[in-house]
């Protein structure tokens, strides 16, 4: 079982409460290599520390060591419920801290892997007494015997084949025998531990709880809702098993030459799956939660908040299509005067006759967005939210953590991407609708044609 610990700042803790001596004591008995993880020491974002897991992954199955990781609080949470890490270590403020010095020297690792490769984080690793130091490949990094670099000069390389490779350097020929042997659904954050499995169970209860105040007209005279339910769960498991069938031929065999060589965007993925062929339930009637992420802290590229709505909007409109937002307490008051907004000014365009009608139900059915939609309010749980994305039929999302962390869970996305970022971020999936321009700069006709591709590529996947 893995152990997470949070040091504190005045004294060494190990998750067993002994001392330094008798924990390196402990460790070197097994005569396991031990690996230490250095990850995030600068960012702590949710889709880079999402994408280390299928690398921790792989460097815990092939090397069956002792395997340490190093960073902060996200990662943490993501690795609580997963059985891959030996050790947690949450790093203390900067990098630099003399404390994690004396944390990372209590282990007296063979190999230390990182990503960070400036010139002071390296000068500060090579301080420790880490044995073996693999980072990217540098003109400071060549001037080590410590280090051994990593070469990732192809623009085809992903983050997530950057960090295979990173731990292919350990052995390269060992990996190279046991890449095919990894499974990475071993480290799906929404596992089948017995707290998801309370998480999912609150989170259905809460979509069904949703969908019969939604009373959709095309889904309730027919609607069972544990069968449908598990028809799009059903859906979402053969993406799955689509996926895990088609990997890449670069995870198979993760040699540079074979990178170099075949680490290609792909020109054409069929999307389409059968949705009729592919339920469980006995009902004909399929029922589709697509999940709409329009909060972005960091992404440059992504649609306007008022055409996020619209993009809602059109969803609601598909056939036994149900649109979800997930919002958290920072952004769930201003999405609701928004949301509120749009509905008042979509009133606000109706008929004399719509609007005068006798059955205001009617009314919200057909013109409130607020009542075509699920409005889930997350709290600020990574893993509550992931036992909400495994719910999910669909993602469509710009690059944020919540489009990682669907990849990894294998449900669907829809990544809205600027042209260059579907090389390094790219999901396993590869849909994509392209931005041309920034936020910013993005034209109401250009955000108009992102929508239209947007729901084409839905209709395409579903086959509505």
């Amino acid at each position: 079982m893995n152990q997470i610990i949070a040091n504190n700042p005045n004294t060494y803790k190990n998750p067993h409460g002994t001392s330094q001596h008798t924990l390196k004591s402990s460790i070197q008995s097994s005569q396991k290599p031990i690996i230490i993880c250095l990850i995030g020491d600068n960012v702590n974002g949710l889709g880079d520390n999402t994408i280390a897991l299928d690398m921790l992954l792989a460097i815990k199955r092939i090397y069956d060591c002792y395997l340490v990781v190093f960073a902060r609080n996200v990662l943490q949470e993501l690795l609580s419920e997963l059985d891959i890490v030996d050790e947690f270590c949450l790093l203390e403020g900067e990098l630099t801290n003399p404390i994690n010095k004396t944390h990372i020297n209590a282990y007296h690792a063979h190999y230390l892997i990182t990503g960070s490769c400036k010139k002071w984080q390296l000068r500060f690793l090579r301080s420790t007494n880490v044995r073996t130091i693999i980072t990217r490949m540098k003109l400071a990094t060549l001037l080590s015997p410590r280090i051994r670099s990593v070469a990732i000069f192809n623009r085809y390389i992903t983050h997530r084949e950057a960090g295979l490779l990173y731990a292919r350097a350990v052995d390269s020929r060992h990996f190279d025998r046991m890449i095919d042997s990894v499974d990475y659904r071993d480290c799906m954050v929404a596992n089948d531990s017995t707290a998801s499995q309370q998480r999912r169970s609150r989170v259905r209860a809460a979509l069904r709880e949703s969908l019969v105040w939604i009373g959709r007209e095309d889904i309730v005279p027919d609607f069972a809702w544990d069968k449908q339910l598990e028809s799009k769960i059903a859906f979402t498991r053969a993406h799955r098993s689509l996926v895990e069938s088609n990997r890449p031929r670069t995870l198979r065999k993760l040699t540079l030459a074979n990178i170099m060589r075949e680490s290609k965007p792909e020109s054409s993925v069929d999307p389409r799956l059968n949705p009729s062929a592919l339920s469980v339930s006995s009902s004909s009637m399929p029922l589709y939660l697509i999940l709409v992420n329009p909060f972005s802290v960091l992404a440059r590229y992504s649609l306007p908040p008022h055409l996020w709505l619209r993009l809602i909007d059109r969803i609601s409109t598909l056939p036994y299509c149900v649109p979800v937002v997930c919002t958290y307490d920072k952004v769930h008051s201003q999405f609701m005067e928004a949301i509120c907004a749009y509905d008042s000014a979509s009133e606000n365009s109706l008929p004399e006759s719509s609007q005068a009608t006798n059955n205001p139900q009617n009314t919200s059915m057909h013109h409130r967005l607020q009542e075509r939609c699920i409005i889930y309010r997350n709290t600020s749980s990574l893993l509550d939210l992931a036992a909400l994305i495994g719910q999910m039929s669909v993602i469509i999302s710009p690059s944020t953590g919540a489009l990682h962390l669907a990849a990894n869970l294998y449900t669907p996305t829809i990544a809205l991407f600027p042209r260059d970022d579907d090389i390094r971020w790219r999901t396993q999936d590869k849909r994509f609708c392209f931005l041309p321009n920034p936020t910013t700069t993005l034209s109401d006709e250009e955000s108009a044609q992102v929508i239209e591709n947007i729901i084409t590529m839905l209709e395409s996947m579903l086959k509505l």
